[in-house]
């Protein structure tokens, strides 16, 4: 194994809402921006770019993800212990361009199936698992089988709420002027209560807001 790169582990928000969850970025910052670290990537990457790849991670500092997970697959991210060696997979490796939320990022790196899927092309658990982890990003050459699709269920197109009044969304983008519809409750008499409390993990309806009257 050769080591490409150092630095924290994240991906751009579109891999999860895709499902696509097959490139990686590594950054000077968690997901919190509460750390900092030396970062590279070694680029361009030239006999592997294009060629099927195994990628790995050494984790070399360990911290709590500051990230929600994903509520769509129900997935919660987990430390793991420095030192560990965490496959990513085996594919064909691309690299390209990222606007990521961490400015300081410039290029992401994945593994793509062979079989032509569209999502899940890295099993998500282990995304989570490494989610604003220090790691040490190494690849090597190899004529192994690319892995098998994960066993879990890609979801259809919806938003979710996060509690404390986020949401995530999956498999659309969020758009200017969009809304989330209130919660209309029945209390009797005639009477309802209509409100933006959702339950975490609850479905929540998006719309396109209207203009105001004033305009």
């Amino acid at each position: 194994m050769i080591q490409i790169g150092k630095g924290i582990l994240a991906w751009n928000g579109s891999e999860r809402r895709s499902q696509r969850d097959g490139n990686i970025h590594l950054g000077a910052k968690t997901f919190k921006e509460d750390v900092c670290t030396d970062f590279h990537l070694n680029l361009p990457l030239g006999k592997y770019e294009n060629r099927k790849v195994a990628l790995y991670c050494k984790v070399l500092e360990s911290r709590p993800s500051g990230h929600i997970g994903d509520m769509f697959l129900d997935i919660q991210p987990t430390q793991p212990q420095v030192g560990e060696l965490i496959p990513l997979g085996v594919g064909i490796l691309r690299v390209g361009l990222v606007a990521a939320w961490d400015s300081s990022v410039t290029a992401s790196v994945g593994i793509e199936p062979e079989d032509g899927r569209d999502t899940l092309w890295i099993d998500p658990r282990i995304l989570y698992r490494l989610h604003d982890q220090t790691v040490g990003l190494a690849v090597e050459l190899t004529d192994a089988p690319c892995h098998p699709v994960p066993d879990i269920q890609p979801t259809a197109q919806g938003a979710k709420s996060c509690g404390g009044g986020s949401i995530q969304v999956c498999h659309r983008d969020l758009t200017e002027g969009m809304r989330i519809a209130p919660r209309i409750e029945s209390l009797g008499d005639g009477m309802f209560s209509v409100s933006h409390a959702f339950n975490r993990g609850e479905d929540v309806t998006l719309r396109q807001g209207e203009p105001d009257a004033d305009n």
